[in-house]
Order: structure tokens, then sequence, then C-alpha cells
């Protein structure tokens, strides 16, 4: 649709799930990088698993059969539970007092296993608190930062105004210094893909992630929770994200 492949595909699997999947290997074999959210989902009961008892060993045996899969297969990005500081997920997982010790510990059984694992620590970014500080895991533990950031209605005054709180907040607090830093979701509404305005902040986005540092950008091409990102077909958008995407700085050769 934008006039190139792109170079990563985001996946959101389930702590029991088997993944990568067959598609997400010939995905990997035609030159993508995979970037997977881990979430506390659970497939086979229809439920989610709290931190606490992730913390506590509760799921090892689905953590170490993953980690064996991940050995066989190249660097994937990997998050747990990104959008940790949403509403929603600590009503489920909670509280967020609880989540460093479940991503530590998730880290604990991966890594001897599958050391080409990159781990990521992804908030929301709109929740600059205390108790999200709070919950990073650790240097040591953390290879990327990322962060979600969306500009719904395009009211922010364009993409640097709308990521740059995060990046800022982290220099502030001294976490993940000199980490590199992601986009793992951004986006706007469906219904602004035709006008002028879109084209005009998606032309804007290059200026912004060179001025953040920002070395990863993903959009979220997908109905979410602040509705529906998913590009327009033939729109400005999407003439205007392939353009983009064809700079330099934001197409990459798979290594």
């Amino acid at each position: 649709m934008v006039g190139r492949k792109l170079d990563v595909v985001m996946r959101y699997e389930a702590l029991d799930g088997n993944w990568p999947s067959s598609a997400d290997l010939q995905l990997i074999k035609s030159g993508r990088w995979l970037c997977v959210c881990w979430s506390s989902r659970l497939n086979a009961t229809h439920s989610v698993a709290t931190w606490a008892d992730v913390a506590a060993g509760r799921y090892d045996a689905h953590i170490e059969a993953q980690a064996h899969r991940l050995a066989s297969v190249g660097p994937i990005w990997v998050g747990y539970d990104n959008e940790m500081d949403g509403v929603a997920r600590m009503a489920k997982s909670g509280p967020l007092s609880n989540y460093r010790a479940a991503y530590r510990h998730i880290h604990s059984i991966v890594r001897p296993i599958a050391p080409n694992v990159i781990w990521i620590w992804c908030p929301s970014g709109n929740n600059r608190t205390a108790e999200v500080a709070a919950c990073y895991p650790g240097p040591w533990h953390v290879d990327w930062i990322c962060f979600d950031p969306y500009d719904p209605t395009l009211a922010k005054g364009g993409p640097l105004a709308a990521y740059r709180t995060f990046p800022e907040w982290l220099e502030r607090e001294g976490i993940g210094l000199h980490k590199p830093l992601g986009i793992c979701e951004t986006g706007f509404h469906k219904g602004l893909d035709a006008t002028a305005g879109a084209a005009t902040w998606m032309a804007a986005v290059p200026d912004a992630l060179m001025q953040l540092k920002i070395k990863m950008w993903l959009w979220f091409n997908s109905y979410g929770g602040l509705g529906d990102t998913s590009l327009v077909h033939g729109s400005r958008a999407a003439s205007a994200i392939g353009a983009i995407g064809r700079q330099p700085m934001l197409a990459r050769p798979h290594k």
C-alpha cells in the first residue's frame, strides 16, 4: 500500500502462546524484524495472569518452553505487557508495583536460553508518574525503551509535540540513559487520512525522530483503544508514510 516493504512487524502474543508462527518465520526469512508484545493473556483459560503470580513462578513452564522456541530464531524484540500502566491492564494484572518483579522473573528464565532476544520496556508514555518510574525493570534487564504516543485528532501540534514529553520525562528521571528509544505504536484517526493535515503531520515525522533520537517507529495499522488508525489505501496519509519510509533513516536493511 505504501510502496515499500516495511522493516518491522508487530505481533501481540499470549503468555501461554506458541510463537513465532510459520507466518512469523516467513516474515523473518523475507527480511523483516519481528517485534512482539508478550502479554499476560492466557489462551488456555481465556483469562489474564496477575503479575504477582508470574513473579511467583506459576507460569514458568510456559515461559521456559517459549524461551526454547525463541532460541532457534534470530533477533526478536520482546516487550512484556506493553502499556502496563494502562487502566485496563493494571485492573487485570496489577497492582503496578508487582510488574517489575514479573518482568525480571521472565527475563531471568528467557535470557540464559535465548540470549538473542532484544528486551523492551514499553509504557504508554501518557503516565509520567513515580509509580511508572518504579516499575522500570532496570538497565541490565532492558535493551530498548519504547512508548506508544498517539495524536488521534491531530490536535497536539505535530509529531514532535506528540512524542517529546515521554523522552523528556525519562531524561529527568534518569531512566534508560543511553538506551535506544523506539515507538511501538502511533497513529491518528482513519477519518483524517485524506486531509492535508495528515500529510503535513506525516512529513514532519523524520525530523521529530531525529530530534528525539528515536530509532524505531511503528504505525498501528489497526483498530485499537483510541479508535481506528488503519491507513486508507490511496489516501494522503498512505502516500506520505510511503514517502517518509524511503528516507534512509526509516529504511534499514535486516542484519
